[in-house]
């Protein structure tokens, strides 16, 4: 009877061995194809002339996943937040009119395709007067309807 509770004990820890084995590479195959990006944006400012400032932004996105991703669309939106808020005020963007936006795919008539587990840096400057408070949006956009969001505020000097 011993003997026989031990076989079963070992049967029953190499069943658990092969489920966990078959369970990972299943996952693994099934996530081989599913874009998984992140993306970031920053932004800074450098003196220009007189009262004008350009705007530096860097808008990184990092193909996470295991296949190659081409976007459908790229956008980059700047919107001037208005001063004098009462504090405590959330600050809604969607009424408030950019400033400028543009397609960051305007440069890659053939696609801009990403490869897996490389991080991307495009940069674009912006003039834009001093003393304001921007917000800065990058959005990357894919054939399903899926966005992937980054966004940052600058003060601008």
């Amino acid at each position: 009877m011993r003997r026989a509770v031990e076989i079963a004990d070992l049967v029953l820890k190499c069943v658990t061995i092969v489920a966990i084995v078959v369970g990972g590479v299943w996952f693994i195959i099934q996530r081989a194809d599913v874009e998984n990006l992140s993306l970031g944006v920053t932004a800074e400012s450098v003196e220009y002339r007189g009262d004008l400032r350009l705007l530096v932004i860097h808008v990184k996105p990092k193909n996470i996943g295991k296949v190659l991703v081409e976007p459908a669309t790229f956008r980059l939106v700047v919107r001037k937040i208005p001063l004098g808020l009462p504090e405590g005020k959330i600050v809604e963007l969607a009424p408030i009119e950019p400033m400028t936006s543009f397609d960051l795919l305007r440069h890659d008539r053939d696609g801009y395709e990403m490869e897996p587990n490389v991080e991307y840096d495009d940069v674009e400057v912006v003039v834009v007067p001093k003393n304001i408070v921007v917000h800065v949006e990058a959005e990357l956009g894919f054939q399903d309807g899926s966005v992937v969001l980054a966004r940052t505020v600058r003060a601008i000097k």
